[in-house]
């Protein structure tokens, strides 16, 4: 199987989102300020609780240093599961490591709670995956003989759809989503 295309398609940057012009260089950068915004408000303080934790359980053994950070685990998990779930992007991708990673480098309350990034994520409209795919390679029906509608897998990027070329070579067409450039930037 084959990745094709650029811009949307495939691992190229999202066309709409750089060529613009200043409007959306502008939405760009408010974009970046309000995850910038959310990170400091959501984050910064999970990361000020475990130093401050860690700074307190110092002297003491690793059985009682642990029992010293095991509620802030079952506090933030949660939290920090909801805030990677609505920032999505990097912060998804992030929960992913986590996920992946497992109890060996992180908190296994931390990792439960991630393991809904490795499952599918929500897809978009056909109608708009139609658009995008048209808007960088022209009309569906003059590129593909045929082009799955529902997608193999979706992700905090992108979706991937199976495909058949004109002249029968089967593709898979991974079709970044619209929000994916500002949420990375």
């Amino acid at each position: 199987l084959l990745t094709i295309g650029g811009g949307s398609l495939g691992m190229g940057i999202a066309h709409g989102a750089l060529s613009g012009g200043e409007a959306s260089c502008a939405a760009i950068r408010g974009e970046r300020f309000r995850r910038v915004a959310m990170f400091g408000l959501k984050v910064v303080p999970m990361l000020a609780m475990y130093k401050i934790a860690k700074m307190r359980s110092t002297c003491k053994r690793p059985e009682e240093a642990l029992e010293v950070l095991a509620p802030l685990h079952r506090y933030f998990a949660p939290r920090f599961r909801v805030f990677a779930q609505e920032m999505q992007g990097v912060y998804a991708r992030g929960g992913q490591v986590i996920a992946i990673a497992g109890g060996g480098l992180f908190p296994k309350e931390f990792v439960d709670e991630c393991l809904v990034f490795l499952d599918d994520g929500r897809p978009l409209p056909f109608g708009d995956v139609v658009a995008i795919v048209e808007r960088d390679l022209g009309p569906l029906d003059d590129t593909f003989e045929s082009f799955d509608e529902w997608p193999l897998h979706t992700g905090p990027i992108c979706q991937v759809h199976v495909a058949r070329l004109r002249g029968g070579v089967d593709v898979v067409v991974k079709v970044q989503h619209p929000a994916a450039e500002q949420r990375f930037s």
